[in-house]
């Protein structure tokens, strides 16, 4: 997981877009909190 938001981070840097960005952290969140309960 951490590699993938380091890619994330490295992919586009410089995008402004702050909603772009937090829609990815809740999705990565969601994904992680599934994995913890199954």
């Amino acid at each position: 997981i951490k590699v993938f938001l380091t890619a994330v981070k490295d992919f586009n840097p410089e995008i402004g877009d702050s909603a772009y960005t937090m829609g990815i952290v809740d999705l990565l969140l969601e994904c992680v909190e599934l994995s913890y309960r199954a």
